[in-house]
C-alpha cells in the first residue's frame, strides 16, 4: 500500500512540473476507473506510466448525425469528449459499451488515453498544434430502437449517469434530457454546431431527398415561389407531401427540400441547378426602376446535420 501511494505521489508531483496529467488520474484529480476497477493496463496488457495514461473529461457533447453511407434509417450518435489537446501527444478515443435493459439503451463511456511516448525533441517546431478531440460515434437504426422497446437512453462516465427520453416518430428521432436540467450542469448535453437549432433531433429522409439554396432565398418570398416552380420543372417534389411535419433543423432556413422523383441527382453535391429571377431595385440619378437578376440555384444531398 505505500509504495502504491509513492507511486501515485511521484506521479503527481511529474503533473505539477511537466504540466503533464498524472498517471492514471482524471482530470478532477480521481483515480480513472474502467469498468469497476482503476485501470493500470491497457487491452493489450501494456502498463500506464508518466507518459501512457488514462485520464477522465468532464463533459460529453452528443449529436445524432446523418451518414450517407448507411441506409436512410440508420444514422450515428457522435460523443465528443468536451476537453481537447494540442500537441505532439495523441489523444485516443474513448471507448464505450452498449446494452438494452427494460426499454432503456444504456451506454457506457470508458476514460480516453493519452499517450506522450517517443515525442519528438523540438516538439513546438515538429508538430501539429490543431486541438485533437476525442469521440466515439455510435451506428444506430430506428428499427433497433423498436425493437428493443427504447424509450430512454442512459449515459454512464467515471462519476457521472445521465437519462434522456427517446421521442421517435415514422420520420424522426429526438433525445430530451429526463430530468429537465440547465444544460450547463449536465456532463452529457447536446454539442454546440453553428447554425444548428437542435443536433438532438434527426429526420429519416426517403432515399432520393435533396436540398435546393440560392442567397438571399430565406428573405424573400417572391424568389423562393420562383425556385420551387423551378423545382417542378426538374421533376423534384416538396418533401412536405411525404412529410408533411417536417421542419428544418437549421437556424437560418435558407434550403428547401425536395423528393427527386426520377432520380436525377443521386450525386449530388452542391452542383448548380439553374437559375432562378430576383426582383430587386435599380436605382438611378433621376428615378428608380424595378429589374430583375439572376440568381444561381444550387442542389446538394442532405448533410450530416440537415
Amino acid at each position: 500500500m505505500l509504495m502504491k501511494t509513492s507511486i501515485y505521489g511521484l506521479a503527481a508531483l511529474a503533473f505539477c512540473m511537466a504540466g503533464t496529467p498524472a498517471y492514471a488520474q482524471s482530470t478532477s484529480g480521481n483515480p480513472t476507473y474502467s469498468g469497476n476497477k482503476p485501470a493500470h493496463y491497457d487491452p493489450d496488457g501494456v502498463p500506464y506510466d508518466e507518459k501512457y495514461f488514462e485520464e477522465g473529461y468532464t463533459g460529453v457533447s452528443l449529436a445524432l448525425a446523418r451518414d450517407p453511407a448507411l441506409p436512410p434509417d440508420q444514422f450515428r450518435m457522435n460523443l465528443s469528449v468536451s476537453q481537447a489537446g494540442t500537441g505532439c501527444m495523441k489523444l485516443n478515443n474513448p471507448g464505450y459499451s452498449t446494452k438494452f435493459i427494460s426499454g432503456t439503451m444504456e451506454i457506457t463511456m470508458g476514460a480516453r488515453t493519452t499517450d506522450e511516448r517517443n515525442m519528438p525533441q523540438y516538439a513546438h517546431f515538429e508538430c501539429n498544434l490543431a486541438e485533437q478531440e476525442s469521440a466515439a460515434s455510435i451506428v444506430l437504426g430506428k428499427q433497433l430502437l423498436q425493437e428493443n422497446g427504447v424509450k430512454k437512453i442512459r449515459f454512464r462516465a467515471p462519476g457521472s449517469i445521465e437519462n434522456f427520453e427517446v421521442k421517435m416518430g415514422d420520420n424522426y428521432i429526438q433525445l430530451l434530457p429526463a430530468n429537465n436540467r440547465a444544460p450547463d450542469t449536465m456532463r452529457f448535453k447536446a454539442r454546440k454546431i453553428t447554425d444548428i437549432a437542435n443536433p438532438l433531433k434527426l429526420w429519416f429522409y426517403p432515399e432520393n431527398t435533396v436540398i435546393l439554396t440560392a442567397e438571399g432565398a430565406d428573405k424573400d418570398v417572391v424568389l423562393a415561389g420562383r425556385i420551387k416552380e423551378m423545382a417542378a420543372r426538374f421533376g423534384l417534389e416538396p418533401l412536405e407531401t411525404i412529410i408533411p411535419s417536417h421542419k428544418s433543423t437549421h437556424r437560418n432556413i435558407n434550403g428547401f427540400y425536395f423528393i427527386d422523383t426520377k432520380g436525377q441527382y443521386k450525386d449530388a453535391k452542391g452542383d448548380l441547378l439553374d437559375y432562378a429571377q430576383a426582383d430587386i431595385m435599380k436605382y438611378g440619378l433621376d428615378a428608380d426602376e424595378p429589374a430583375q437578376k439572376n440568381v444561381a440555384v444550387f442542389i446538394r444531398k442532405p448533410g450530416q446535420y440537415d
